[in-house]
């Protein structure tokens, strides 16, 4: 039985456990901007092997999440529920891009500048390769192609509570990808 799109190699999430969960993303990085002797804000651009992100994953449930095992650094790849979305230019309708990270396969959406959307097609190593096609050849302009990212990332901390009262088990799960 599947009751939610989030899957957590590594512990689990079993049946009633994982309704209406909450996925934040968040660029995990202590500083790229800094100011100069003049008070300017400068950027200080990092490499793409520096550009990783934080998750926090959040739900109340009736069931508790199989975080028996889980302990602080663990490895765990998480296919996320959170959307990624990246820029393209759409030609005669069309549009690809290379996807930053690895994507859930079959997850892949696009919308143009007018609001039409459509599916986006997945391929290659890792679900990288998006490529859509409005069927309208006179689109053209900006678009954007949405995913949902996969993660793998090191256990930075959990919590798990249970209210008595209300029989039902709050949880949360915080990590950054490797």
């Amino acid at each position: 039985m599947t009751d939610t799109l989030l899957v957590i190699s590594g512990c689990g999430i079993p049946p009633w456990s994982c309704r209406g969960a909450r996925q934040n993303l968040t660029p995990d990085v202590d500083a790229q901007m800094e100011r100069d002797v003049n008070g300017s804000l400068k950027d200080i651009p990092l490499p793409a092997s520096f550009q990783k992100l934080r998750t926090s994953i959040s739900c109340e449930d009736v069931a508790a999440p199989a975080f028996g095992d889980l302990v602080y650094g663990q490895q765990i790849v998480i296919s996320c529920i959170q959307e990624r979305g990246i820029p393209i230019t759409l030609a005669a309708g069309v549009g690809s891009a290379t996807l930053p990270r690895d994507a859930v396969a079959g997850t892949g959406r696009a919308v143009a500048a007018t609001g039409a959307q459509a599916s986006a097609t997945l391929s290659g190593t890792g679900n990288r390769t998006a490529a859509v096609d409005f069927g309208d050849g006179s689109l053209s302009g900006q678009a954007w192609i949405y995913y949902r990212p996969i993660l793998t990332c090191r256990v930075e901390n959990w919590t798990c509570d249970f209210d008595e009262w209300a029989a039902t088990y709050n949880w949360s799960l915080d990590a950054r990808e490797i």
